[in-house]
């Protein structure tokens, strides 16, 4: 995969590079452009989203509920809007031809409490690292290379906020299920060098 990175400069200094930032990496189905998720781009997340009955329930709040729940009735959408509204950018979206195709989710760890109620995913050290946990990818154009380019973006924008450890979840085992590799999968992490830490399940493995 050719990739290269832009960084745009505007009137609000770092913050504005910051949501300017860009990733293009030419795919299999044509140049795939990143960009940080803010409030003004939320309705092409919207567009990703609705196309499935379980992005639609989850809209990426899995990984963010708090040890007691939400404490309210509004809908994961609204709650990831806020998420989204406040900053920082909570993930990347890609685009082939201006259209919104592709989705990952990387943050620092501490934003995912749910990562340290898990049995099979708690802290292998006190190390502070980002986590990708979570990708989409328009039925379409599934099967494409657009995953492994997702997670290529998702490293970048992490190193280019400070990130110095970055941690997966892949899926390890045989499937057909597009549900289960919504973490990734083995041979997408091992693309990019990572290199396993912890499994307390056959198939979930810590990278």
């Amino acid at each position: 995969m050719h990739r290269h990175r832009t960084a745009e400069s505007g009137t609000d200094g770092r913050q504005d590079r910051r949501l300017n930032w860009e990733w293009r990496v030419d795919t299999g189905v044509g140049e795939l452009t990143c960009r940080p998720l803010t409030p003004e781009r939320f309705a092409d997340l919207e567009a990703l989203f609705e196309l499935r009955s379980v992005t639609r329930k989850c809209y990426c709040m899995y990984w963010r509920q708090p040890n007691g729940g939400f404490g309210d009735d509004r809908s994961n959408r609204d709650r990831f809007l806020q998420v989204t509204t406040e900053g920082p950018p909570p993930g990347l979206i890609g685009y082939l031809d201006d259209e919104p195709v592709a989705w990952v989710q990387i943050a620092p760890r501490d934003d995912f409490p749910t990562l340290d109620r898990s049995r099979n995913l708690a802290r292998v050290d006190e190390t502070e690292v980002w986590s990708v946990n979570c990708f989409f990818t328009h039925p379409n154009a599934r099967r494409s290379g657009l995953g492994q380019a997702m997670l290529d973006a998702a490293i970048e924008y992490a190193r280019s906020r400070g990130a110095t450890m970055i941690e997966g979840y892949p899926f390890d085992a045989p499937t057909t299920s597009p549900v289960n590799l919504y973490t990734g999968t083995a041979e997408m992490f091992a693309g990019h060098d990572f290199v396993e830490v912890a499994r307390t399940r056959s198939h979930r493995p810590i990278v």
